[in-house]
């Protein structure tokens, strides 16, 4: 047994020593950080292969995302400590060339618990909610995920993971093959990656248009309503404008805005220049 567990040791040794010798690894030092990830690692496959028999294939892919966790923890915590230099954390493209955050980290072994096929109809549920900005139907989650036997919790962890990164990826505008191979490194499946690679292929022109139809937007003007009175009193003509706003929650607003006639001839002249510096500065950014 102990040397089978040996023998499951050597491909997250060569997992290491590549990702060393290209500076991808995420938290590792030369010194004592190498040697705690040794270390752990023996235990963990050791416990996953012959405790729980399985197989060394399977145990390499539910360990990865583990250590990630496990080096970030001891990052944090300050464990981690050498003279050598910091070899750099890993960034990935469909975050924005960012670090990937520990919450996300952890959802992919929980990902890795459901199938492909269930995985694919759970993104493409994500997708929906996503472009019409309406909550995802609980029946349906919790149907494709009671295989998994994922509880509630798990069910919208995920259910948020796969949000973060269909909409990040459309965002920074990362092709299908990019996410695939990031989510990979990160240790979802092949198949999952690769599902989720071609929901955002599929999607991705829907979706960025919608993101960038919320960009920079607080709430929608839905309608406008224009009356005008004629003020005896002060023999002028008062125009009075009922502007109907969607707010980012749902709700309507109604706002009222009382003003002469004269005095809304210069807004409106004001507004006019206003709109050409905002064309002409459109025009040189697209030169």
């Amino acid at each position: 047994m102990v040397f089978n567990s040996l023998v499951c040791l050597i491909p997250f040794l060569v997992y290491i020593t590549y990702l060393v010798s290209h500076r991808q690894l995420n938290v590792l030092y030369w010194e004592f950080n190498l040697l705690l990830t040794c270390i752990f690692i023996f235990i963990l496959i050791s416990f996953l292969h012959i405790f729980m028999s399985i197989s060394c294939a399977t145990t390499v892919q539910i360990s990865r995302p583990i250590i990630y966790l496990l080096h970030s923890y001891l990052l944090n915590h300050g464990f981690v400590c050498s003279r050598f230099n910091y070899l750099g954390k890993m960034k990935f493209r469909f975050l924005g060339d960012g670090d990937c955050p520990d919450w996300l980290l952890a959802q992919i072994i929980t990902m890795s618990r459901m199938t492909s096929i269930k995985m694919k109809l759970l993104g493409a549920l994500v997708v929906k909610s996503i472009l019409s900005n309406g909550e995802i139907d609980e029946d349906k989650i919790k149907k494709l995920t009671q295989d998994a036997k994922l509880d509630w919790d798990d069910a919208m962890s995920i259910v948020s993971a796969l949000e973060m990164i269909i909409t990040s990826s459309a965002r920074y505008e990362v092709n299908a093959d990019d996410l695939s191979s990031e989510l990979q490194q990160l240790g979802l499946p092949k198949e999952h990656s690769i599902v989720i690679g071609r929901l955002h292929t599929d999607n991705y022109n829907q979706i960025h248009d919608h993101l960038l139809a919320q960009s920079l937007r607080l709430n929608a003007l839905s309608s406008i309503d224009i009356e005008t009175k004629k003020d005896e009193t002060k023999n002028s003509v008062m125009v009075t404008m009922g502007l109907k706003i969607k707010k980012l929650d749902g709700d309507d607003e109604k706002v009222s805005i009382n003003i002469p006639k004269d005095k809304l001839a210069v807004l409106i002249e004001e507004m006019k220049k206003v709109r050409g510096i905002m064309e002409e500065m459109c025009s040189i950014k697209t030169m």
